[in-house]
């Protein structure tokens, strides 16, 4: 094996691990996440508002905080891992 395909072989296995860390989009159609746990919501009537915010579910709708208001979402995801040292 050369140096390069040392070199590829380490780069896929990193970005490997790096996918496997990225939180996964999963479709209200699948599954809803845990009431009261905070989620990244994908707002489908997000007008003007960025369509991806922090919500969480109460029942079956999402509840989005910094809006005070429910609305429609097509996708979820878990909130990222916050920094490490912060």
């Amino acid at each position: 094996m050369t140096e390069k395909d040392l070199i590829i072989q380490d780069l896929r296995r990193e970005n490997a691990e790096l996918r496997a860390r990225m939180p996964k989009w999963i479709s209200v159609d699948e599954k809803l996440p845990q009431n009261f746990i905070s989620v990244l919501g994908y707002m489908t009537d997000a007008g003007e508002f960025p369509p991806v915010r922090e919500c969480y579910t109460v029942g079956n709708a999402f509840f989005f905080p910094a809006l005070g208001d429910v609305h429609p979402v097509s996708r979820w995801c878990e909130m990222p891992q916050p920094p490490k040292g912060e």
